[in-house]
């Protein structure tokens, strides 16, 4: 599971008891430059990116920009396709804190799978809105970028402490060329 973002972090953290798996997650992040670290805890509350009958990942989102965290998640889609095995994805975001102008155009660019306008989401209103949702989606997009997708959301409720979206991303197939 991709996790909100970690305060003040400036790597990107990967953490699995899978030695191979971290092992090649951080390599690929590494050889695409993208600031990565092995993390050698994982707190409570977060939860894993890729989950399997073998291991489990867990990623946490930093203090990097969208572009890097939507890096990472190519990275990680080839590592992943490496090991040959079926995987579930699970990405944890906190929408804003009572902004439902922010809430209404990150829901518009997870409907279109539009990953130009959630990479280029400018910081201000990403700072005035308190999100932990767009770096996380990114992310989310990098590890589907080679897969035919259709978002659906499935739930949405405004709320003064952070929105609530429920969305559910099928996995329509493998994109012509890709991986």
């Amino acid at each position: 599971m991709i996790a909100p973002a970690a305060s003040g972090a400036s790597k990107v953290g990967v953490y699995t008891s899978d030695q191979t798996l971290s092992e090649l997650l951080v390599a690929e992040a590494k050889r695409d430059a993208v600031p990565v670290e092995h993390m050698m805890r994982w707190t409570l509350g977060d939860a894993p990116i890729a989950i399997n009958a073998a291991s489990r990942a867990y990623v946490a989102t930093c203090g990097l920009d969208p572009r890097q965290h939507f890096e990472f998640g190519r990275a990680a889609a080839r590592a992943l396709e490496s090991l040959d095995q079926r995987v579930a994805v699970v990405c944890t975001v906190d929408l804003s804190k009572g902004n439902e102008r922010f809430d209404a155009q990150y829901r518009r660019a997870l409907a279109s799978w539009d990953v130009k306008s959630m990479v280029n989401t400018d910081v201000p209103s990403r700072r005035s809105a308190r999100e932990r949702a767009v770096v996380q989606t990114a992310l989310l997009m990098g590890l589907l970028g080679g897969y035919r997708v259709q978002p659906r959301e499935l739930c949405y409720e405004p709320a003064p402490t952070g929105g609530y979206i429920v969305a559910a991303i099928d996995v329509l197939g493998r994109r012509k060329g890709a991986l």
